[in-house]
């Protein structure tokens, strides 16, 4: 275990990584899997009335932690990740580098070597050392939803996160003393090895810290959105709805290529017409709610725990939407359609929500449609 400054303790075991073996001689390349464990009350700063709050929201509140701190370590780590390089002896050194798992599994072949390619590309993708300059967010990279991961996972109240650890090492022919004994050479290897080990650990930890002072800010105002969403979804049923997209929501996005809302203005907050199709929902959130952000137009029920939200309910049965040319018809769709997803806070749909069951069908723009028997949909045409 290591105590960390501002971060909690973790502890950190390493094994080898399937995808890339441990390499030696003249590629000098090793690579390994650190796995970091922490109490997730300890995460927490040993706060009591954080962890009581985050254990209410059950299995979801387990989920957004580790999507909050998957984000942290894509913040912190990518595209700005981090290398060191240490001098062990005049002739060694070795070069450190912290990736995310899924950073280099499209980009490395795992059934041969590292290539001189595969090491341009670790250097390259190392732009900074941690803690320095500013931080280049990568977070729009991840889409606004909240996933269950391989990476980064709760379990039994503790906290793991996987990192690969690369360490990268150079000799210099040009210091070598030819005359040194295998037994020189051998205790010099057990003391390089010593300092490498001492120097990985502190490495990792120093990262660690980084990424979890990152992500203490914010984890449970995600935690309290996730929470928030599925239990409006839970209501649904109760009010015969399949989808509800509440007051004040940011529909549009940033372009047709991003998932980040549209700034407002320009965008209009969403606000369902008066019909039989606006409603409130009342949604029970107990400790949690001191940290959920609200849209303008709801606020918890007279001081209470239970949060309340209006909106536009779309029922059971068929639902025509209609309208002219970019009037919104697509974008209220979209909205009802990742509405099967928990979003994150900002995301402007975080209290938009739809069943877990429904799914998107459309047609395909431009296809070519020949010999097909469409009478099932076209019948009853009028005659002259």
């Amino acid at each position: 275990k290591f105590i960390l400054i501002t971060a909690p303790m973790w502890t950190v075991t390493y094994s080898s990584d399937p995808l890339c073996p441990s390499i030696r001689g003249e590629d000098g390349i090793r690579s390994e899997i650190a796995t970091c464990t922490v109490d997730i009350k300890t995460f927490l700063a040993d706060d009591s009335s954080s962890y009581d709050a985050f254990l209410e929201g059950g299995r979801v509140a387990e989920v957004a932690l580790s999507d909050k701190l998957a984000r942290s370590v894509a913040e912190i780590i990518v595209p700005s990740s981090s290398s060191k390089t240490i001098t062990v002896e005049a002739n060694c050194s070795h070069t450190m580098t912290i990736e995310p798992l899924y950073k280099m599994l499209s980009t490395v072949d795992p059934h041969r070597k590292l290539n001189a390619a595969a090491r341009h590309h670790l250097k390259r993708s190392m732009t900074r050392k941690i803690g320095n300059g500013s931080k280049k967010s990568s977070n729009n990279t991840f889409p606004p939803y909240m996933f269950e991961r391989t990476d980064v996972w709760c379990e039994n109240q503790k906290l793991f996160v996987t990192l690969r650890i690369i360490v990268e090492t150079e000799h210099s022919l040009t210091n070598i003393d030819e005359s040194a004994s295998n037994d020189d050479v051998d205790m010099s290897d057990a003391e390089s090895d010593t300092t490498i080990e001492q120097a990985k650990d502190a490495f990792i930890t120093h990262a660690l810290d980084q990424v979890s002072g990152d992500a203490l800010g914010g984890v449970l105002r995600h935690v309290a959105t996730a929470t928030f969403q599925d239990r409006l979804r839970a209501q649904l049923s109760s009010i015969e709805a399949v989808a509800f997209v509440a007051d004040g929501s940011i529909l549009p996005r940033r372009s047709g290529a991003s998932s980040m809302p549209m700034a407002s203005p320009p965008a209009l907050p969403f606000k369902a017409p008066e019909s039989r199709m606006r409603k409130e929902v009342s949604v029970e959130m107990g400790k949690l709610c001191n940290f959920l952000k609200l849209n303008e137009g709801a606020s918890p029920s007279n001081g209470s725990t239970i949060v309340t939200v209006t909106g536009l309910v779309i029922p059971h049965g068929v639902t025509l939407i209609v309208g002219g040319g970019y009037h919104g018809k697509s974008t209220l769709l979209r909205c009802i359609a990742s509405g099967v997803y928990d979003k994150i806070p900002g995301d402007g749909r975080e209290f938009s929500v739809t069943v877990r069951s429904a799914v998107t069908v459309r047609a395909e723009d431009g296809r070519y449609v020949n010999s097909c028997n469409v009478s099932a949909f076209i019948s009853n045409l009028p005659t002259p």
